[in-house]
């Protein structure tokens, strides 16, 4: 984002100030003023105060006095109107020549001997109003401090970040030329290194606390037994009833799912995540607390030099790399053991399951229908029976995000052979054994089931997505995760 001030447009273009602002610091602007073309001030908010940041483009050396008199005058009388409680930073271009003799609190000695009219007006401005010219504080070399330099090979130092005393030195990390960014311009780009916190301007509201199934719990045996026996004496309580309809049926046994597996499970607080924290689940205390070791060590050695210092911060850093990788191995380990009990339900999976699991996976299958195209065969004589219901459950894949119902696939997976009647009975009153109609809601149930369409192609499925050909149906998904169109058939 580009913040410009000017001259108008029938004008000659001969002078004018901008900032450029990253785009995450947007919400970050306060208040812009348009003062001149040659000062522009932009209020970004900190997480303390206010920050002013003043662009200046000061008139050249050989103008009038009385301009240039006049430039510092009205930047003078800006910088006392703000408040002193807030963070100012003055940058630009001053032309001003300030010599290396040491102001203190002002400025130090590390620049250029030679001091013009322009520098004095800079240093009483700068002695004035309490600021602080921060490219003097930096030891360089003498390509680092110049920031002009002509064909002639004459050099000179006129740009400057200048800051008042509510910025502390140790935050000025910085102030530097760039002499390899080819600006196609004499003057080169002059950077500063300020360390603050910026207010992103996001929604700092907190978030409120979620209550959600203790899933994991399940992957014990004996809350998996417990869950299962529960929910079989909640059915036979309170089964689904022949005169249900489908609506009832399912909100019947969803409260029986949801209220059993509240009971056993248990529920878990889900807290948000607070700014900075963690995310590396191998990162433990013991790892933080040696990588202290190492920067103790490092810095040791960086003040001494001697031989003894780096032979211990180098045995220090060779533990601390056998931890890390120890610590890496023991994370994937618990992991992929976790992952094969999802697969298998087993705590270890043979080498030969594997590789026969793969074969399978990527056996090259044939088939007559068109590429890309699932198939659907119905015919007249469907006849959902609890063994399928039962194989369909068992290739549901654990550890997924329950839908809107807030039903985890593991609750129906583990709900043992009273959920599977359950589900067989609900699902047969949506399908009629002696007679098959096609209609969009029969349709939408047996893409489900089949797992054909994610839930959101289900919601948004509409009855002009189903065309029927005479002998076979054909589906159209519009608007799928990837963006685009695809079809597939159902044959009966």
């Amino acid at each position: 984002m580009v913040i410009y001030s000017g001259v108008s447009k029938d004008e000659r273009a001969k002078e004018g100030v901008a900032l450029a602002i990253h785009k995450k610091y947007t919400n970050s602007i306060e208040e812009c003023q348009y003062t001149s073309s040659r000062i522009l001030i932009v209020k970004l908010r900190t997480e303390t105060q206010l920050l002013n940041i003043i662009s200046i483009y000061a008139p050249e050396d050989n103008k009038p006095k009385q301009e240039r008199e006049s430039f510092y005058e009205q930047l003078q009388n800006i910088t006392e109107s703000l408040s002193q409680n807030e963070s100012i930073i003055t940058l630009g271009v001053f032309y001003a020549r300030i010599g290396n003799e040491v102001i203190p609190g002002v400025k130090q000695r590390f620049n250029e001997n030679i001091l013009n009219d322009n520098g004095e007006l800079l240093m009483n401005l700068c002695s004035l109003c309490d600021l602080r010219i921060n490219n003097t504080f930096f030891d360089l070399k003498p390509q680092y401090k110049s920031t002009f330099r002509n064909s002639r090979g004459q050099q000179s130092t006129i740009h400057y970040i200048v800051t008042n005393r509510h910025i502390h030195p140790a935050h000025i990390q910085e102030v530097r030329t760039l002499n390899s960014a080819n600006a196609g311009s004499d003057h080169s780009l002059l950077l500063g290194k300020i360390k603050m916190k910026l207010n992103l301007g996001r929604n700092r509201e907190p978030r409120a606390h979620t209550e959600k199934l203790n899933i994991e719990s399940m992957w014990d045996t004996t809350i998996k037994e417990l869950y299962k026996n529960r929910l079989k004496g909640k059915i036979d309580k309170n089964p689904i009833e022949e005169n249900d309809d489908i609506n009832n049926s399912w909100k019947r046994l969803k409260e029986n799912i949801i209220e059993v597996a509240s009971e056993s499970l248990g529920t878990r607080t889900i807290r948000p995540q607070k700014q900075g924290t963690n995310k590396t689940l191998w990162f433990s205390s013991k790892v933080k607390e040696q990588c202290k070791k190492k920067k103790k060590a490092y810095l040791n050695y960086m003040s001494s030099q001697t031989a003894e210092a780096y032979k211990e911060y180098k045995r220090i850093r060779n533990d601390t790399k056998t931890l890390v990788r120890q610590m890496k191995d023991n994370y994937w380990e618990t992991f992929s053991k976790r992952m094969e009990s999802d697969f298998y339900g087993t705590r270890h999976v043979q080498r030969d399951t594997w590789v026969k699991y793969l074969e399978e996976l990527y056996k090259e299958e044939e088939t007559e229908t068109e590429p890309n195209t699932p198939e659907i065969v119905i015919s007249d004589e469907t006849n959902i029976k609890k063994e399928d219901i039962e194989t369909a459950l068992q290739k549901l894949k654990n550890r997924k995000s329950p839908g809107p119902d807030n039903i985890a696939n593991e609750l129906l997976k583990y709900g043992g052979e009273k959920l599977n009647q359950q589900l067989t009975t609900l699902t047969k009153k949506y399908l009629p054994n002696t007679e098959y109609q096609m209609s969009g809601e029969i349709v939408t149930l047996i893409v489900g089931i089949a797992g054909g369409c994610r839930r959101e192609e289900l919601y948004t499925m509409k009855i002009d997505d189903i065309e029927n050909k005479g002998e076979y149906l054909l589906i159209t998904i519009p608007d799928s995760k990837t963006h685009t169109n695809w079809h597939f058939t159902i044959i009966g």
